[in-house]
């Protein structure tokens, strides 16, 4: 991406703050199988990591996705797992 460091710092803290609690949201939503709000959670994580340049973990909403689209909530739950354990390794770096 081309553009300021500094604004891209800026962007990845809001990513994180917006990923940690579409996480929640996408974890609870997966409590009530709520399958078509989770993909719809997975859908904006993936939208706002391309926009960022985070292609390992708009791939992995991607697959969120899908997994919604089948009702597979174990791999859902799996996934959102890696997701935050990488949101979080990121909120610890910034």
């Amino acid at each position: 991406l081309d553009m300021d460091p500094e604004l891209y710092r800026e962007l990845l803290a809001l990513f994180v703050d917006n990923s940690q609690k579409e996480l929640a949201d996408l974890r609870e939503a997966l409590s009530r199988q709520d399958f078509t709000r989770a993909s719809r959670l997975a859908h904006s994580l993936k939208g706002a990591a391309v926009n960022l340049g985070l292609n390992g973990i708009a791939e992995q909403a991607e697959s969120i996705e899908t997994a919604a689209k089948k009702r597979d909530a174990i791999t859902i739950d799996a996934i959102a797992g890696q997701v935050s354990y990488e949101v979080n390794e990121m909120a610890r770096l910034l």
